[in-house]
C-alpha cells in the first residue's frame, strides 16, 4: 500500500542537489553512494545549524530523475494530511510500471506465519 501525503503548511528544504551541491560544499557523491556517512553528516549539520529547516530536497540514488525528500522531526504529523491510501493490487498498471521501472519483484504469495 501507499498513502499519497499533502503538505499543509510551506515547508523550508535545503537542496542538495543542483546548484545546491555546490552551495553546500558537496557533490552528488553526497546522495549516489552506499555509505550514508557523508549525507547523515551533512542533515545534522543542517539540522543544528539551521532552526527554520524542515528538512532536505535531493536526488534518488537509484533513479537521479527522481527526487526524494528527508523531513526533519520539526515536520509535525498535523503538518501533513493523509490522503486516501492506494493498494497495489487495486492498482496493477501502476504497479506494473514501478516494478519494471526499478527492476523489482513483487511478490504476492501469502504470508508466512
Amino acid at each position: 500500500m501507499w498513502t499519497p501525503l499533502r503538505l499543509e503548511r510551506t515547508l523550508t528544504l535545503a537542496k542538495v542537489m543542483d546548484e545546491g551541491l555546490l552551495f553546500h560544499g558537496v557533490d552528488a557523491s553526497v546522495s549516489a553512494t552506499e555509505d550514508y556517512g557523508p549525507s547523515r553528516s551533512l542533515a545534522l549539520a543542517l539540522y543544528e545549524d539551521f532552526s527554520a529547516l524542515d528538512g532536505l530536497v535531493y536526488r534518488a540514488r537509484h533513479n537521479n530523475g527522481e527526487i526524494c525528500y528527508a523531513l526533519f522531526d520539526r515536520v509535525l504529523r498535523s503538518d501533513l494530511a493523509e490522503m486516501t491510501g492506494q493498494r497495489f493490487e487495486d492498482n496493477p498498471a501502476r504497479t506494473d510500471e514501478l516494478v519494471r521501472l526499478h527492476g523489482a519483484i513483487l511478490d504476492t504469495s501469502a504470508d508466512i506465519e
